[in-house]
């Protein structure tokens, strides 16, 4: 048998992750931080989970229910799991507080968050349980009413909208300037234009080899910029379609994917532009918030988030995993785990462990353990762990949109959480510790929209006398928040720009961030708006 430095590498990863089980036997897990992506889905632009999906991020989901509760999937106990974290509830009963959801409000996440969910927490018979006295479901005339769906548990999860305050800790890389122009630089450095040639004879091959490529892509998208489209749209099919899968060989699958690979680890690397990694920076932050609420207060002892592959790529990057096997610079397969765990010693010490699923059925039970930071151990003191996400993470929202360069962009491409930030708002405060009344200036800036005209040197003098020729120019641009920025709200008693509730209180250090913003969900048949284009 062949053996190759991937499969070389993985034996070494998995055989590490084993021997480090033995090795922290006086160790306890007191709580977890899970990051999962979303399972088997159509192809982009993605409405639903497949059925497959669904069912594999349930399967997931139980693993993690075995790990932490000791429940196996037929509902057994084994308190002799060394991972079981004291205080969930032991018989797998959703209790509020002890686990913490979160999820971006697109469909595919969306929905594998609610399979894993159902698998953490599966349908129950509450009424067999400590949590309910079984005589509450009897009626005063006897009569005994069961719980629907055979006890089906409605777990509490935040949803996040996009382009909002909260949002950010899921999904930072999205509608960030900074971002898609380190992108566009990445795509002009040397390595990538060395891929680019050798990768377009190969490409450009497949659209005269294969009708499904034809029917799919113009001649002039078969590029390495476009090669993950190529890629999703093969993949996807081949799955789901028998004709698409009898076209093409496993050989030429996996090298569509080798391409695809190559160009997002291109756009994640740290070391080609550190805003590569923005959407890795400010989902860090929220590990650690998380994470330390636990170890201060005690719960949640479980926190769920889940995201996309781009998340993943930009995690191994600024977390260092690649130097610790190379197959952090692949493509995650659908409902793979990062996992930090918080674990305790004997002494009350505490420490973070970061472990590794690739997948639904990886290593079975197990899954690899790899050090964070480049550092050598598996563990990482707490104090170590939070000094190394604070050099590499996002920690508030007006650092996220001095990140994404929202200071230097025109008014109005600002979106509305960085408004409070933006230069025009600071030139705002100034106007009205000079004494001017910016309600004046919106009542103005709406007469002029009334008029259709635009503002003129007569407007800007009802004001004020006080008002030099240099505040007209800026006049308009506040007029322009205003409008987006307080559209359909009442008047405050304020003149200055609203700020919302979460950016009232930003905190460095790693506490607990209650999420304002965030809809609140008990069940997968929520209805949520707005949208999401974040690669799925």
């Amino acid at each position: 048998m062949k053996i190759t430095l991937f499969s070389l590498a993985l034996a070494i990863s998995t055989a590490f992750a084993a021997d480090s089980t033995s090795d922290n036997d006086d160790y306890k897990v007191i709580g977890s931080f899970i990051f999962g992506r979303h399972n088997d889905r159509q192809s982009k632009p993605a409405k639903i989970l497949t059925s497959i999906g669904a069912n594999n991020q349930y399967t997931t989901g139980q693993f993690y229910r075995k790990r932490y509760f000791g429940i196996y999937p037929n509902e057994t106990r084994d308190d002799s799991i060394e991972t079981i974290i004291d205080g969930l509830n032991d018989e797998g009963v959703f209790v509020d507080g002890e686990i913490y959801c979160e999820a971006p409000s697109s469909n595919v996440i969306l929905f594998s968050h609610y399979s894993f969910l159902q698998g953490l927490y599966p349908p129950i018979d509450i009424e067999d349980t400590d949590m309910v006295d079984s005589t509450l479901s009897e009626l005063a005339n006897g009569s005994v009413v069961e719980n629907p769906l055979d006890g089906y548990q409605y777990v509490k999860s935040y949803i996040q909208e996009n382009a909002t305050d909260d949002y950010i800790w899921i999904k930072g890389d999205e509608n960030c300037p900074s971002l898609n122009k380190a992108i566009k630089e990445a795509e002009q450095t040397e390595t990538y234009l060395k891929y680019t040639n050798e990768s377009s004879a190969f490409l450009k091959s497949l659209y005269t080899d294969y009708s499904f490529i034809r029917e799919q892509f113009d001649e002039s998208d078969m590029t390495f910029t476009n090669v993950m489209s190529i890629y999703d749209e093969v993949y996807v099919n081949s799955i789901h379609n028998s004709t698409v899968a009898a076209q093409f060989d496993k050989g030429t699958i996996a090298t569509i994917k080798m391409w695809a690979e190559k160009y997002q680890w291109t756009i994640s690397d740290k070391s080609v532009n550190y805003n590569l990694t923005i959407g890795a920076q400010t989902l860090m932050h929220r590990v650690v918030n998380k994470l330390n609420t636990t170890r201060t207060t005690g719960k949640p002892f479980l926190n769920y988030f889940t995201g996309s592959y781009n998340n993943m790529f930009q995690l191994a990057s600024v977390l260092d995993l690649p130097e610790q096997d190379e197959r952090f610079y692949l493509m995650p397969e659908y409902g793979c785990t990062y996992v930090f765990e918080l674990l305790e010693d004997s002494s009350n010490k505490t420490f973070v462990k970061f472990s590794f699923k690739n997948g639904t059925y990886e290593l079975g039970d197990e899954f690899s353990s790899y050090p964070l930071f480049n550092a050598t151990d598996i563990l990482m003191a707490w104090d170590d762990f939070v000094d190394n996400v604070k050099s590499i993470s996002v920690n508030n929202v007006e650092s996220w949109c001095e990140a994404c360069g929202y200071d230097e962009y025109d008014y109005e491409y600002i979106i509305d959480m960085c408004v409070p930030y933006s230069p025009l708002y600071e030139a705002a405060v100034e106007l009205e510790e000079d004494g001017i009344d910016i309600d004046d200036v919106e009542d103005i800036v709406d007469k002029m929209h009334a008029k259709g005209d635009d503002l003129s040197l007569a407007d800007a003098g009802g004001i004020g006398a006080g008002v030099t020729l240099g505040v007209v120019g800026i006049i308009g641009g506040l007029g322009y928040l205003f409008f987006k920025y307080t559209k359909g709200s009442k008047k405050t008693d304020s003149p200055v720009l609203p700020m919302s509730n979460a950016d009232a209180a930003h905190l460095d250090d790693p506490v607990d961030e209650d999420v304002a913003s965030g809809k609140l969900s008990f069940g997968a048949s929520s209805v949520f708006t707005g949208a999401t284009h974040s690669p799925q």
